[in-house]
Parts: structure tokens; C-alpha cells; sequence
């Protein structure tokens, strides 16, 4: 492709990567994906399936592991589990946090 037959933008682009981003054929979709992107249904469908028993662990894990970890400190009953539970607190926090967005 010439200068002349490029626009303004193609020139930009060149000039500041030297060439390096190749003109790309528009994608035309794939037996998974449709041509703008998107999954097509059988992908969605696969994508949305959780095991139910996979599932329910990932539930009572996330529920217990802050009960565990308060028991836990509880019953070393010094400063530095406190210190070592904060920090390991805030990750649990984090996943109960996930678990109530989903």
C-alpha cells in the first residue's frame, strides 16, 4: 500500500509503531465465535456451566474459611496472629464480596 492510498490515521499508526501493525483482514467469524465477537450459543452455553458439586464446595469454602481463620486465631491467642490475620482476613473479605456479587 502506497502513502498516497493510505489515510491519514493508517499514516499516524505507522509512523509511530515503524510498520509494525500489519493490515489485518476484518474477522469473519468462527465456528465458536460470531463476526463481531461474540460467543455463539453452544460457546455460551459451555462458558455457563458449573458443576453443581463444584459449585456448593466453592459456596461452604468461602463461608467457612473467615470462621476457620477468627477460631483459629482465637485459639493461638497471640499479637502476631492477629498481625498474620489481618492481611490473610482482607483476601477472605474479598471472596465473600465476590461470592455476595454473584
Amino acid at each position: 500500500m502506497s502513502a498516497t492510498e493510505m489515510t491519514e490515521h493508517d499514516q499516524i499508526v505507522q509512523s509511530m509503531t515503524g510498520g509494525m501493525a500489519p493490515r489485518l483482514e476484518p474477522f469473519m467469524g468462527s465456528h465458536r465465535l460470531r463476526p463481531d465477537g461474540r460467543p455463539k450459543a453452544e460457546l455460551r452455553a459451555e462458558l455457563r456451566r458449573i458443576p453443581n458439586a463444584a459449585n456448593a464446595l466453592t459456596c461452604v469454602t468461602v463461608i467457612g474459611l473467615p470462621v476457620l481463620l477468627v477460631w483459629a486465631v482465637i485459639a493461638v491467642g497471640t499479637w502476631w496472629a492477629v498481625a498474620l490475620a489481618i492481611p490473610v482476613m482482607g483476601v477472605f473479605q474479598n471472596r465473600l464480596f465476590i461470592l455476595h456479587h454473584e
